[in-house]
């Protein structure tokens, strides 16, 4: 544990990430950026706790770190805008639990970094998964690294109109088909 006179830096049992505690009441704008890099470097996933904030508040902080965010257009998941932004949306439409997945994967140059924010913490459950990719393929068994290696997957989502509409924000099948085109993805049209 590392601790310094604003914030105190704990790790998980399970050796993966940070903790970056708030113990003098400060803002996430006073921390020092240049740690923040560094731990972020060093473990890959920091979880903030103890940081009165707001939407505005975390968007000036992540923007302060992060460059070139990605908007979802052409994602499956019901999110919505925040603030008008199509960069910052709602994780889920708070019906269904999101399996554990690679964010934006069906892209052929998925995020690099994710920043989450929890407005409204449910009372019970609503945790987030998070795991190491490259952990998880090492500890699969070697008839499973083999069989992912030689098969691709493919991944199918049927869309009705009303969806697909919402989800490309357009009604024009030619634009639909050059983001599709975009992002690697093949795109069957039907009646």
């Amino acid at each position: 544990m590392l601790t310094n006179k604003k914030i105190e830096i704990q790790s998980f049992p399970e050796k993966v990430g940070r903790k970056i505690i708030n113990t003098k009441n400060i803002s996430l704008l006073e921390i020092d950026k240049e740690e923040i890099i560094k731990l972020f470097k060093n473990y890959g996933f920091l979880l903030f706790r103890g940081f009165e904030s707001n939407v505005d508040t975390f968007a000036e902080f992540s923007n302060s770190l992060s460059t070139d965010f990605m908007d979802y257009t052409g994602g499956v998941f019901n999110r919505r805008k925040i603030n008008n932004d199509s960069t910052i949306l709602t994780v889920t439409d708070f019906n269904d639990e999101i399996k554990l997945h690679g964010e934006m994967y069906y892209t052929n140059n998925p995020p690099q970094m994710l920043w989450f924010f929890c407005a409204n913490p449910p009372l019970k459950d609503g945790e987030t998964t998070v795991c190491d990719g490259e952990q998880f393929f090492h500890e699969l068994s070697s008839s499973m690294k083999d069989l992912l290696s030689r098969k691709k997957l493919k991944f199918c989502a049927h869309q009705k109109n009303e969806d697909w509409q919402r989800v490309f924000k357009t009604n024009d099948l030619n634009v639909v088909k050059e983001i599709c085109n975009n992002q690697g993805k093949e795109v069957q049209i039907n009646d």
